[in-house]
Order: C-alpha cells, then sequence, then structure tokens
C-alpha cells in the first residue's frame, strides 16, 4: 500500500495555498508519527525524516522550514529549542499530557511528598516503568510548570541540580 510519503510532490512546497495547507497538515501527522514511534523529541533540518529513500526524494530547505513554523506556531506541538532555530522539540505528546503522565507516574510510584531530580525522573530507578524514561529536561521543565501552575508540584533547588516536589 502505497502513503503519502512515497507521493513525490510531497516533498516539494505546493504552490497553492489550500494544497499547501492540506501538505503541512500531513507533514505535522507524520512527523508526529514517526517521532512518537522512535521516541524522538528533537528534530532538525538534517534528520532523515526529511528524506525518502525508496523514491530518491528529499524536502526543499524552505518546505522544512516552513513545517517546524506551522508546528510551531499554528499548533504548538512544537518549540525552538534554542534562538539558533536550527532544530526543534517535537510535542507528540501535549505538555499537558506530559504533565498528567508525570503526576500519574509519581503518585502511582509512591512518591508524593518526596523531593526528586530531574535526573531520577528521567533516568532513575522507577523511570523505566513509565513514558519519562529519557524525556529531554527541557520538556520535563515545562511539564513540571505546569504542574506548578496547577498546586500539584513546587520545584526545589538541590545539591544534585534541580529538583521537584509534588503534592
Amino acid at each position: 500500500m502505497t502513503t503519502i510519503i512515497d507521493f513525490p510532490p510531497f516533498y516539494t512546497q505546493q504552490p497553492n495555498v489550500e494544497t499547501l495547507s492540506q501538505q503541512l497538515q500531513l507533514w505535522s501527522q507524520h512527523i508526529l508519527k514517526v517521532c512518537k514511534q522512535r521516541r524522538q523529541f528533537q528534530l532538525s533540518m538534517s534528520d532523515d525524516i526529511w528524506t525518502n529513500e525508496k523514491i530518491q526524494r528529499t524536502r526543499v530547505i524552505l518546505l522544512s522550514t516552513v513545517i517546524c513554523y506551522y508546528l510551531l506556531i499554528s499548533t504548538g506541538l512544537a518549540t525552538y529549542t534554542d534562538t539558533t532555530k536550527e532544530s526543534v522539540w517535537v510535542y507528540w505528546r501535549t505538555l499537558a499530557e506530559w504533565a498528567a503522565v508525570l503526576y500519574d507516574h509519581v503518585d502511582g510510584t509512591a512518591q508524593l511528598n518526596t523531593p526528586l531530580t530531574y535526573y531520577e525522573l528521567t533516568e532513575g530507578d522507577y523511570s523505566h516503568l513509565s513514558e519519562l524514561n529519557g524525556l529531554p529536561t527541557p520538556i520535563l521543565r515545562s511539564a513540571i510548570n505546569i504542574l506548578v501552575k496547577q498546586n500539584k508540584a513546587v520545584t526545589i533547588k538541590t545539591s544534585n541540580g534541580e529538583g521537584v516536589k509534588f503534592i
């Protein structure tokens, strides 16, 4: 079965506004699906997601920039990793969803009211029990900030760096 990624025009920016809008939506869906399958959180312009060896096609630079901009501005499913704007954090789960996963994990492992470092949450003994394993610190920090605003967490400074206590 042929998919949209095997369709050569998918890799060329479409001149028609309606067609371009549909193309950006399809690219967004493709990026989110692939990143979720790979557990890939960061996407750069040089990533292999932009290429299809099978049909010998690669996206044009402008198209990938437009796609990242579209993801960033229109849907909130990505943010730039830094001021160079050369890569983005891809939110294949929204930050609110990550916050819920985080709180459920801490509650489910009986760690409420326990000071935890960011490392313990993403790389520690219990992290393999949840989707938090390997979650980049900037995404973790954003999810924690949501919980802080909901009065479900308090950030703390520890001797090992940043930490949080869930209440």
